[in-house]
């Protein structure tokens, strides 16, 4: 069976015709992802991700004889969402690192007397 008549049989319901089409491209779109995280376990839990969010809006492709290049962009788009997502978590944990190392009493107490040294100064 061809792509696109797979993709149809898929739109109408026919589980298994998808099944086929996630045989044929989940090693492809494993790399893809892949490229992207570096993790290969990240990677196959993208493109089961991907999978899911395909089937349910198969509705929105519009030409079944491009499944393959669909399936392509949404899992790349799902890969480079998680890494920025990642990233962004990443960066407000080291944003509040000082957080993991408290100052002792003493610290805090030298550096709001620097601090209000400073502001006298100014004054």
């Amino acid at each position: 069976m061809k792509d696109n008549e797979l993709v149809w049989a898929a739109m109408n319901g026919d589980v298994q015709a998808f099944s086929l089409l996630v045989e044929k491209y989940s090693n492809a779109l494993c790399s893809v992802a892949y490229g992207v995280l570096g993790d290969f376990h990240l990677a196959q839990d993208i493109v089961q991700e991907s999978f899911i969010q395909a089937y349910f809006k198969l509705h929105a492709l519009k030409d079944p004889e491009k499944i393959g290049s669909w399936l392509y962009a949404i899992t790349y788009r799902q890969s480079v969402d998680w890494k920025r997502k990642q990233s962004k978590e990443q960066h407000a944990l080291e944003r509040y690192e000082w957080l993991n190392h408290p100052a002792s009493f003493e610290e805090i107490v030298d550096k709001r007397e620097i601090q209000i040294g400073r502001a006298s100064c100014r004054e």
